[in-house]
């Protein structure tokens, strides 16, 4: 099969673990569920970036698609568990407990 077909081929396993900064990984994912819980999606797209570029070290094509792709499942599962209020995270948060309790 040609490697366009097999997109994986083309990823080549690492040499060694890779070494990042975990605060900026922190201050990230830390943006990232501001931007989410704010409905801010420009601000959760560049953070999922940021996260993707720093734990993953992948290409920029790779991490601007991965981050979109993150992008997208954090609004349709959002849209899904019925946390589409814009009261803030408290609808979504008491729904998402009272599923986990159960």
């Amino acid at each position: 099969m040609p490697s366009a077909i097999k997109p994986w081929a083309r990823v080549r396993q690492p040499d060694r673990p890779r070494s990042f900064d975990p605060g900026r990984v922190a201050d990230l994912e830390y943006r990232a569920w501001v931007g989410y819980y704010l409905r801010k999606w420009p601000q959760v797209l560049a953070a999922l970036a940021g996260l993707v570029r720093e734990g993953f070290g992948m290409d920029w094509y790779r991490t601007l698609y991965g981050a979109w792709l993150l992008l997208r499942a954090s609004q349709l599962s959002r849209t899904v568990s019925g946390c589409t209020a814009m009261a803030g995270p408290a609808p979504c948060s008491h729904g998402a407990a009272a599923v986990w309790a159960a």
